[in-house]
Parts: C-alpha cells; sequence; structure tokens
C-alpha cells in the first residue's frame, strides 16, 4: 500500500543480462542489486562528473534537502512523510516508473548505499531520471543495461515495460515523477 526506504528488496540480477556477484568486493560485503529505485527526475547535487566515475563513486554530497525527490523513492522528512501511498501518485500508477535496471559497469546499485557521503549512498540505493538511460554520455545515477535497446522497468501499477532507447529525455522525466501533473498518453 505504501513504498518507504525500509521497504525497498533485491529482485536480484536475474533478466539483466549480467552477472551481479553477490556482494561488493573487498572486505566489507554489502548485498547488491540491478535494480535501484527511482528517485525521480531532480539531480541529487554534488558531484556531477560523469567523465570520472571513481571521482564521481567517492565524493562528498552537498547535502540533500528533507523530501527532495519527486519519484516514488525520495529524501524523507518533509513534512514528516517517509513513505508513498497509491494516493501520492497523481500522475497514476501506470505512468510512474518505481525500480530501474542498472547495469554494473555503473557501480550497480547496494541496498544500503555508500558511507562516503549522502549523494553517493543515494545514488547507490536509488536512480535519477534527469537523463535518458543508455546515453553514450552516462552519469552514475543513471540506469542503463548491458542488452541492446532498452532498459527495463517497473512501474508503481506493478507492470514490467522494456523502454526503448532513443525516449525522449522529457518524456523519461514525465515518467520519473509520482506527482508532477505531467500528462503521458500513448505507450513507449
Amino acid at each position: 500500500d505504501s513504498y518507504g526506504s525500509g521497504d525497498l528488496f533485491n529482485p536480484g540480477a536475474e533478466g539483466s543480462g549480467e552477472e551481479t556477484p553477490d556482494a561488493s568486493p573487498g572486505s566489507n560485503q554489502y548485498a547488491r542489486s540491478n535494480y535501484p529505485g527511482v528517485f525521480g527526475s531532480e539531480h541529487m547535487g554534488g558531484h556531477d562528473d560523469h567523465d570520472d566515475l571513481t571521482a564521481a563513486l567517492n565524493v562528498e554530497d552537498e547535502g540533500l534537502e528533507p523530501g527532495e525527490g519527486n519519484g516514488i523513492f525520495f529524501a524523507g522528512g518533509a513534512n514528516g512523510q517517509n513513505a508513498v501511498s497509491f494516493r501520492d501518485v497523481s500522475d497514476g500508477l501506470s505512468k510512474t516508473i518505481m525500480i530501474g535496471e542498472r547495469d554494473s559497469r555503473l557501480g550497480g546499485s547496494l541496498w544500503i548505499g555508500r558511507g562516503d557521503g549522502l549523494e553517493s549512498g543515494m545514488s547507490r540505493v536509488v536512480g535519477v531520471g534527469e537523463h535518458v538511460f543508455n546515453s553514450g554520455d552516462p552519469h552514475f545515477e543513471d540506469f542503463f543495461s548491458s542488452h541492446p535497446g532498452g532498459v527495463s522497468f517497473v512501474f508503481a501499477d506493478g507492470h514490467v515495460a522494456f523502454l526503448s532507447d532513443g525516449m525522449s529525455e522529457s518524456l523519461f522525466q514525465s515518467l520519473s515523477t509520482r506527482a508532477g501533473g505531467e500528462v503521458v498518453n500513448g505507450t513507449f
């Protein structure tokens, strides 16, 4: 009935077209996934240097304000809100993406995030629809797949769709918001 930060789940790497290790390399073991939640269409702030993914994955954030993020998964705390109910998705459950695919080449996704900065932590658990997916110029918080033609997404009503490469950035951003008031018609 509602989705909150404590309700994240890991559908695993099945269907993503790649194998994902069960845990991150190194001394710390974290559960990994290729399907982060959707933060919305807004940039999370902080580091945006997609030319240097190593630097981008190890940066301190400028800070997220409570309630920042206009997707299903967001930085809770605005007016005490820390979960999204179906009634909060005024754009329509069938027109709002909730979970998207992320290839491990962009750092994959972790259930719990990272401890070295809020943006790094948030971008490991959620993805942002700010940039169109599978672009030739990916950011570490983007959605991305290893198979040709598009990226798989779960919508808030539970249906799964393979969204094709070449989708307009404005349409993708509209699908990424829960209550932006955008009108999305047709199939995509």
